[in-house]
């Protein structure tokens, strides 16, 4: 599913508290995120973990704290996030063929 120097980046990221935004299918993102969650024991993720976020919670993507978070492709294609907003997270797109993970420009 992911190359290994991408889990490694994405291991790294979880470890250094950044933002994570899993984008696929409902089960895949929530295995993907809790798997991911479990790979950083014995250490705990201490700020929002949410493997599904509902649609009335999308704004939630805005906070300023670090998330690690999934949703659906059609919530992905509805966000009306700036260019800043889309840039200061980690966007990992979980598909059945390929996965696709987006760094931060400045990584």
């Amino acid at each position: 599913m992911f190359s290994l120097n991408n889990f490694i980046r994405l291991v790294n990221a979880v470890l250094l508290e950044k933002s994570l935004v899993f984008v696929g299918d409902p089960v895949m993102t929530s295995n993907a995120i809790l798997g991911l969650n479990s790979l950083s024991y014995p250490f705990k993720w201490c700020f929002a973990l949410i493997p599904i976020l509902p649609r009335q919670m999308v704004d939630f993507l805005e906070a300023p704290l670090p998330l690690l978070v999934g949703i659906t492709k059609q919530m992905y294609s509805e966000l009306k996030l700036t260019e800043e907003e889309r840039n200061n997270k980690i966007w990992i797109f979980l598909d059945e063929e390929t996965t696709q993970v987006r760094f931060m420009p400045n990584e």
